[in-house]
């Protein structure tokens, strides 16, 4: 986006109902405090035409005001004040200003390029083009933003990311063993023997299960409940304490040969 910007030596001479505009801060048309006053709502460019001028965002190089080597002293000057300044140059002269910069090794203003072509459009590299000679009053546009004349925007916040929400718990499901094989139940199911072994850390011996025995075929391992045999339980009571019969848990636990001995540290799957 950009904006229409107006400057004149007489400020009456502007459009009433200019929301930018631009006037000078020193010479014989020092004009400044009288476009304050005009509009005082509007957005307000200051010119300096004299490299010793200590004030204004733009510094007027042509004939008869600046000349490109005083650009150089006052872009530094007024970057020693805290400004961020801008020249103002015919776009015929604009290469060698800039060249100027660049041979002292100084960063470059900002430009605003004089070229009274009527087309409203910013030359790439400028921030600003007065294309039009009116009576009384030139024309401009301007970027929606220029350094040193508008505030800098406020610097956004990364708007961070919510949490990611906890995973809801993902049921196991079951098959029972039908004279299968492990791997060939995996394969019923579309999982490799490795996913279905991982699903399954009951089965110490993939080769060696048992009809009616419980196999896991979706599911995280982790949803799988399982209980530590503490010194003098037995299956029966682990069985009894958790709501199974003896039956189902030994079906649940194929690792578990002898019901009778288990010992302290062992995982009962319940």
């Amino acid at each position: 986006m950009t904006r229409i910007m107006y400057d004149s030596v007489n400020v009456n001479s502007i459009p009433a109902n200019a929301q930018m505009v631009a006037g000078y801060v020193d010479g014989r048309y020092a004009n400044l405090h009288l476009l304050r006053g005009r509009f005082p709502h509007a957005v307000i460019v200051g010119i300096a035409v004299r490299s010793h001028t200590d004030d204004g965002q733009v510094l007027d190089v042509e004939k008869g005001d600046a000349t490109r080597i005083e650009a150089l002293s006052w872009v530094q000057m007024r970057r020693r004040a805290g400004a961020d300044p801008s020249v103002y140059v015919d776009a015929s002269q604009w290469d060698a200003v800039r060249n100027v910069f660049q041979d002292a090794g100084i960063p470059e203003p900002h430009y605003w390029i004089a070229h009274w072509d009527g087309v409203v459009s910013i030359p790439k590299g400028a921030v600003a083009k007065q294309f039009e000679s009116n009576s009384g009053y030139d024309t401009s546009v301007t970027s929606t933003y220029w350094p040193g004349v508008d505030p800098k925007p406020p610097v956004k916040k990364p708007v961070p990311k919510p949490p990611k929400p906890f995973p809801k718990p993902i049921r196991a499901h079951t098959h029972a063993v039908e004279g299968d094989t492990l791997s060939g139940i995996g394969a019923r199911y579309g999982l490799s023997l490795p996913q279905i072994e991982k699903l399954n850390p009951q089965i110490a011996n993939p080769n060696l299960i048992y009809p009616n025995e419980t196999i896991y075929v979706s599911g995280h391992a982790s949803s799988i409940a399982t209980y530590v045999v503490k010194k003098g339980d037995t299956l029966s009571d682990i069985a009894t304490a958790h709501g199974l019969t003896l039956s189902q848990i030994k079906r649940k636990n194929s690792q578990i040969v002898n019901s009778d001995e288990i010992f302290p540290g062992d995982k009962v799957f319940l």
